[in-house]
């Protein structure tokens, strides 16, 4: 099936193309000419429905394998492997089991001084580390002024 007859089987339907599939981020179908999010029931076309990260997996097998690998070498995350990297990954306790592995990244992170059981990617805390502490159980017990001097400040 190509973009053509999808957009005539579904006129109601917004079918959305893929320009750069080597950086989409999400589902999608690959039909015979192009790209397109994965917004309808691809399966009544006798479609499949496929996952993209938004990058290539060139330090692991896995998505997790592959970013614990990367920050052990000391390499900055991609825009998309940040994304996947907070979505897989605890900060409170950064340890991850895949495939029956289990990742250590409390080895890979940095860990502030003044706050017991929080792990950060960088010595100063992005907009998304600080909205996931401040929306933790634990933020009766923390404080995010316990952040604050020595050195660590907030991007």
């Amino acid at each position: 099936m190509n973009y053509k007859q999808l957009k005539s089987a579904l006129p109601k339907a917004k079918i959305v193309k893929i320009n750069n599939i080597d950086n989409y981020r999400g589902f999608y179908v690959e039909l015979e000419d192009c790209f397109v999010q994965a917004s309808f029931n691809e399966a009544r076309f006798g479609l499949r429905c496929q996952y993209k990260a938004g990058f290539e997996l060139t330090f692991g097998n896995s998505i997790v394998e592959h970013i614990y690998n990367k920050l052990k070498n000391q390499e900055k995350l991609s825009k998309n492997e940040a994304k996947e990297f907070y979505e897989r990954v605890n900060l409170f306790s950064p340890i991850v089991k895949n495939a029956g592995i289990l990742y250590d990244f409390r080895e890979v992170l940095y860990r502030p001084e003044k706050v017991l059981n929080f792990f950060t990617l960088e010595k100063n805390l992005s907009k998304i580390e600080i909205e996931i502490f401040q929306e933790s159980p634990y933020i009766g017990v923390l404080n995010l002024e316990a952040f604050q001097g020595k050195g660590l400040e907030i991007a």
